[in-house]
């Protein structure tokens, strides 16, 4: 990875990645699924328990009693473990560098689909 093509990327708040979240079916989302809607924030977190992948990603809903809640996973790919090691850079400790949020979330055959997209957020001159 190429840290020069993510300063560019940051600097032009550019899409990054568009996903449908992985391992939802883990979480119970009927309690907050009421909540959901697109266009809503989400958090990105490393998930350093699950020893299936070690470039596992969380993804993170902030419930209206400013709970956090994982709601999945980056799906494995090259472009998540760039946001894993970024992660592990300690990049990102607020929401500085990633802005996630929900592009379509709908219940569809008795289980919870949301697709979500990652974008660099603009840096402040």
């Amino acid at each position: 990875m190429d840290i020069s093509n993510f300063n560019d990327l940051r600097a032009q708040n550019r899409f990054y990645y568009e996903c449908v979240l992985a391992n939802s079916k883990q979480f119970d989302l009927s309690e907050i699924w009421k909540n959901i809607s697109s266009g809503d924030e989400l958090y990105l977190t490393r998930d350093r328990v699950n020893t299936s992948n070690p470039y596992s990603v969380a993804v993170l809903y902030k419930c209206p009693d400013n709970q956090y809640k994982i709601i999945g996973h980056l799906p494995k790919s090259e472009k998540s473990e760039d946001i894993a090691n970024i992660l592990d850079l300690g990049w990102d400790k607020c929401g500085e560098f990633f802005f996630c949020r929900i592009m379509h979330n709908e219940f569809k055959d008795s289980e919870y689909q949301v697709r979500i997209q990652i974008s660099i957020k603009k840096t402040k001159n």
